[in-house]
């Protein structure tokens, strides 16, 4: 038995051992509030983290509905583009018609006023031809009847003239 005293001696005599059984006894002893510690810990840790990513999410639902917001208003706004550019495409193309047919009256109405101008020149100039014509008949038969006619004559001739005159003039 001397060796299993000895064994015994040996151990109990051994500072590290009892250093060993120390720590052992100590964390068994204060394992518990070092466990409840570190639980304690992380739990407070893994709510703390839960806010976070609560909070992350939300912001990222947040900058998603944003992000669709302004999808869709990105979305009107170009078709809102598009409408006014069709309604001044529109717009340009009915104010090139208008100014066309605008023209087209314009030109007629400038035609028909050269038109009137050129007629009413040609009238006159028939008239001043005509009257040309008539006054040197005239001359042409006032000088041939003079030579012919007598006095007497020629006053019948002038009465009868303005009779005749007289009738064209009033009918």
């Amino acid at each position: 038995m001397e060796t299993s005293h000895h064994v015994v001696e040996h151990w109990s005599s051994d500072p590290a051992i009892w250093v060993a059984i120390a720590f052992v006894i100590f964390i068994v002893l204060a394992g518990k509030k070092i466990v409840g510690f570190i639980s304690q810990f992380l739990d407070e840790y893994s709510v703390k983290i839960k806010t976070q990513l609560d909070q992350a999410e939300k912001l990222h639902l947040e900058a998603q509905n944003l992000l669709q917001k302004y999808t869709e208003q990105s979305q009107e706004a170009q078709k809102l583009i598009q409408e006014i550019n069709e309604h001044a495409n529109f717009e340009a193309k009915k104010l090139h018609e208008d100014a066309l047919a605008n023209l087209d009256i314009n030109f007629k109405r400038r035609e028909k006023a050269f038109l009137e101008k050129i007629s009413l020149a040609e009238k006159e100039a028939t008239q001043n031809i005509s009257d040309h014509i008539s006054k040197s008949a005239i001359n042409v038969a006032s000088e041939f009847l003079r030579g012919q006619l007598t006095s007497a004559q020629q006053k019948s001739f002038i009465d009868q003239s303005i009779k005749d005159l007289d009738r064209y003039l009033v009918s």
